[in-house]
């Protein structure tokens, strides 16, 4: 029932730019952490909080991206291409 609610309500287009900010936020926030630890200041409150943080909504974000994932016999793309019988062409109008 969650992943109906999910699949109905957020667009491609929004899940795409949470996607890209979610990537773009944790190479930030691990960039800041590598800085601290490598310069031996210890690791301030605030960046401990941040990264739990981000590891949580993690789950949020991986459950959206799993609902909006094609289940493998959903697909035959793969098995196409590999035994050389996709004709690309005709996927390029549909």
């Amino acid at each position: 029932m969650t992943q109906a609610i999910i699949r109905d309500t957020i667009p491609g287009a929004y899940r795409k730019a949470i996607y890209a900010g979610y990537a773009v936020l944790g190479v930030i926030i691990g960039a800041i952490q590598v800085g601290y630890a490598s310069a031996e200041l210890g690791q301030p409150t605030w960046l401990t909080v941040a990264l739990s943080v981000y590891a949580f909504v993690g789950g949020a974000v991986g459950i959206t991206a799993t609902t909006y994932t094609p289940r493998a016999e959903d697909t035959d793309t793969l098995a196409d291409v590999e035994d050389g019988s996709v004709d690309f062409a005709r996927h390029e109008d549909e």
